[in-house]
């Protein structure tokens, strides 16, 4: 699992798409798609997204040291710090976000090219 440091802590970080569900939910939103479109719609300035993104880090953040058992007392306002304490460690965490939201697309479009239909024609055989 990969890590950030928040605070000269070491915190593990991790998305897929219970982040991605946790995440919508808690801001009304019902489907994958509804997330796609406001990651291609986000206003970078507007402290609205900001303030978004802070929460989906802190939602993966959290989530991972569930996993590995750490306790993690961090708020939202502790990641909007860090994108001006430690910016290294920000672009290290937008990294890990667009890896995976990469990773989730093409798994995504592999079944869209009809990976499905090769592996049952597979097992006709």
């Amino acid at each position: 699992m990969q890590t950030i440091k928040i605070n000269n802590i070491e915190y593990p970080i991790r998305f897929g798409l219970s982040i991605i569900k946790r995440f919508s939910l808690s801001q009304g939103w019902a489907t994958v798609n509804e997330f796609d479109e406001w990651v291609s719609k986000a206003n970078y300035n507007a402290f609205d997204t900001i303030d978004k993104f802070a929460q989906l880090f802190l939602i993966a953040i959290k989530r991972a040291s569930e996993i590995e058992n750490i306790e993690c007392n961090l708020v939202s306002d502790d990641i909007l710090d860090m994108i001006f304490e430690t910016p290294n460690e920000f672009s290290k965490m937008q990294k890990i976000l667009e890896d995976s939201m990469a990773e989730f697309g093409v798994k995504n479009e592999k079944v869209a090219e009809g990976e499905a239909e090769k592996k049952l024609s597979a097992g006709r055989t």
